[in-house]
């Protein structure tokens, strides 16, 4: 039989090896102690929620307490590929049955999901409440499922939220009553994709807003020693594994980051400093056409977002990131 796994703070494992003496007091202690009722001898997993896996043997049992020895550490690694579940807010409790069933299945995060037209809206102390519900139960599922990787609750989305996701995720899947399709023979892409972020240059930005959403988007997921970032945006400095800015020309310009598609290889050499996109030269110029024959080329497509003049003004006379991204005026 598996056994039972608590959920501590990250700082009551740090450090910890074979030996030391872990204290399980709290939530967590109190449950184990008058709910499980554990005697002295047996064994218990603790995790914090990030990887750790802690087996730990009961040395004493207190009013609400337990003592522990350490007698095993270990480490689960972080997928290579990352589950993420968009979940409407329902009414009853159905998004709590949905969330639930989807942590023990092993979602990696859950994205509660406001539509504009959503009969439930989280707002107010009323929301915050509803949020604390769907974190208590991501955490009941994770101890039940035995995971030492608990799924991360993501801030609030709206539909345009969601849709940033999904164009900027490997693969979508929508689980429709009415589908054919068994998600489990849906094909899943591979460890070491490379996320490809444009249109946040100088001009396309405008004014190259920075990219750390996206990179923790990485980190969080796992993803950070996977996948590679590549952008003709900026970066704060709050970045991880292989991040790579400033990409110039940038797509606004007519760069060859404007024509990349999803499934495009990508060759990486970080020694020799250098990047290529292995598609024939003829599909590149036969994308190059297309691109100049929209309305408007070399644009995002269904991006809404809100420019000020000023930006504008900025954007039509911004030179290069390589150049420095500065104005130059007209002659």
């Amino acid at each position: 039989m598996t056994l039972p796994l608590h959920l501590l703070a990250p700082e009551a494992l740090v450090g910890r090896g074979v030996g030391d003496r872990v204290v399980l007091d709290g939530p967590e202690g109190r449950h184990a102690a008058t709910v499980r009722r554990p005697r002295v001898g047996e064994h218990l997993l603790l995790t914090d929620g990030a990887g750790l896996r802690v087996e730990g043997e009961v040395v004493a049992v207190g009013p609400g307490t337990l003592d522990l020895r350490v007698v095993s550490v270990g480490s689960d690694p972080e997928p290579g590929q990352r589950f993420v579940l968009v979940q409407a807010l329902a009414k009853n409790g159905r998004d709590d049955q949905a969330v639930e069933a989807a942590t023990e299945c092993g979602v990696d995060e859950v994205v509660p999901w406001q539509a504009s037209r959503s009969v439930v809206q989280w707002r107010g102390d009323r929301g915050e409440k509803a949020r604390r519900k769907w974190d208590a139960v991501l955490v009941a599922a994770t101890k039940q499922s035995r995971r030492t990787r608990r799924p991360l609750l993501a801030p609030t989305a709206s539909t345009a939220d969601v849709a940033a996701r999904v164009r900027g995720s490997a693969a979508a899947f929508v689980l429709h009553e009415a589908a054919t399709v068994p998600l489990a023979g849906a094909a899943l892409p591979d460890a070491g994709d490379v996320l490809v972020v444009r249109y946040e240059g100088p001009r396309g930005g405008p004014g190259m807003q920075e990219m750390l959403y996206p990179t923790s988007f990485l980190k969080g997921r796992g993803l950070g020693r996977a996948c590679a970032l590549i952008t003709d945006g900026r970066f704060s400095g709050g970045t991880t594994g292989l991040s790579i800015g400033h990409i110039s020309p940038e797509a606004a310009s007519g760069g060859l980051i404007a024509l990349i598609e999803d499934g495009d290889p990508i060759a990486i050499d970080v020694p020799n400093r250098s990047i290529e996109l292995d598609v024939p030269a003829h599909e590149l110029e036969a994308r190059r056409v297309a691109q100049e024959k929209r309305d408007r080329p070399y644009t995002p497509v269904n991006r809404e977002r809100p420019v000020s003049v000023a930006l504008r003004a900025y954007a039509s006379m911004a030179t290069s990131a390589s150049d420095g991204a500065y104005r130059r005026l007209p002659d």
